[in-house]
């Protein structure tokens, strides 16, 4: 499970992409400040401007103070550790820098527009951030006009068709944005802006997730941690790494216990009727354990399926044992009656949260496992397509 932190810091990279959307010399300080910044901004008019700490779980002011007539700022700060800071206008007008010690970072731009028409030097990690979102504003452009497209098209008759080709265009926007994030983090696993990388996302879709893209929330774990060790940046994506190789571990240890031979890991859940059934109740029948949910089309299809190949075998023994993944007991009893489903059917309303979820291994659905008369596995994650070949060879005797 995600914690709030994590969360949080998720949600405030979300909000950051979402504005971009809209819109390395370094010097030794002396003991008083750490870092400096200067500014040069057009189109102020004795404007403040705030520089704000990314914290995990919030954003904190450390400084605020007046442009000058001339459009200049400075800001003198101390810094205990490397971090991420919004230099910040208003509250959708704001850039984002990688701030280390000794760091002089000159900033210009146009105070109208600041994340949109903007420079940094002098600060190696910035100037990473600065061309990590101008590629995403790149995309961003283009997927402006796909939007123009299908407004215009909207009443036509043909506003189907080219919403499928307007889809396949926003696609492969979004693969070479996902592209680019994979070649930046490659590139760049010794920096912090690599983070930034990590959870950065394309409207509001994540661009690499921890299922399908590991690999980079691992390699990067790898790098930083051992040059970050104290940044709440790095610790908080090392102990998310952590917890998702303990789970992955968990999910190995269960999968041993689906093996096929091994007797079916007990359920006992309460059926439509409100009467607890058991998957043991079954034994000396072939049971198919079926996960499904009312509201996953695939499940529904899959049902479709499945209702014939129950009306040829039920009457030799076969049974259908249907786990509900729903969570709304009113979508779980409407797709039992819709779809006039006459097998048995339990559920524990508590969708992915159910223990069996886990205890099964069950990463989408819908899932199936094949049980025979003495209880043990004949076959995890058999197919409705293979399931009739396993019947007829069971009860062809």
């Amino acid at each position: 499970m995600i914690n709030r932190r994590y969360l949080h810091l998720f949600n405030l990279i979300i909000i950051t992409s979402l504005l971009i959307s809209c819109g390395s010399n370094n010097v030794k300080k002396d003991d008083r400040h750490d870092f400096t910044i200067k500014g040069k901004l057009k189109n102020t008019r004795a404007d403040m401007i705030k520089l704000e700490l990314l914290k995990i779980d919030s954003l904190k002011t450390i400084d605020s103070i007046k442009i000058n007539d001339n459009g200049e700022f400075e800001f003198n700060r101390k810094l205990d550790d490397a971090g991420f800071y919004l230099l910040k206008t208003s509250k959708d007008n704001f850039i984002m820098l990688l701030i280390e010690k000794g760091e002089d970072i000159l900033v210009s731009g146009d105070i109208k527009q600041l994340a949109n028409d903007y420079s940094v030097s002098g600060s190696l990690g910035s100037e990473l951030l600065f061309n990590l979102n101008k590629h995403l504003r790149y995309n961003y452009k283009k997927t402006d006009s796909l939007k123009l497209v299908l407004d215009n098209k909207y009443n036509d008759p043909d506003y189907y068709k080219v919403k499928y080709n307007v889809d396949s265009v926003y696609l492969s926007i979004f693969n070479d944005q996902k592209k680019f994030v994979k070649s930046f983090i490659d590139k760049n696993q010794n920096s912090l802006a690599s983070i930034m990388a990590l959870y950065q996302v394309f409207g509001r879709q994540k661009i690499l997730n921890e299922k399908d893209d590991f690999e980079y929330f691992e390699k990067l774990d790898k790098s930083l941690f051992v040059l970050y060790p104290n940044s709440d940046y790095v610790k908080e994506l090392h102990n998310r790494v952590t917890d998702i190789n303990k789970e992955k571990e968990i999910y190995i240890q269960a999968e041993k216990k689906l093996d096929s031979g091994l007797v079916a890991p007990e359920i006992s859940m309460y059926n439509i009727g409100g009467k607890m059934t058991t998957l043991s109740s079954l034994r000396g029948r072939v049971v198919l354990v079926f996960f499904w949910a009312g509201w996953s089309e695939p499940s529904i299809k899959t049902i479709q399926s499945l209702k014939w190949i129950y009306k040829q075998y039920s009457k030799k023994g076969f049974e259908i044992y249907g786990v509900s993944l729903d969570k709304h007991r009113q979508t779980w009893e409407d797709a039992i009656r819709g779809d006039k489903i006459f097998w048995t059917q339990v559920s524990d309303l508590t969708e992915w949260n159910s223990p069996v979820v886990k205890q099964y291994c069950v990463k989408s659905i819908p899932y199936m496992v094949l049980v025979g008369k003495d209880g043990k596995i004949i076959k995890r994650d058999i197919t409705e397509k293979e399931l009739p070949d396993y019947l007829y060879n069971i009860y062809k005797k």
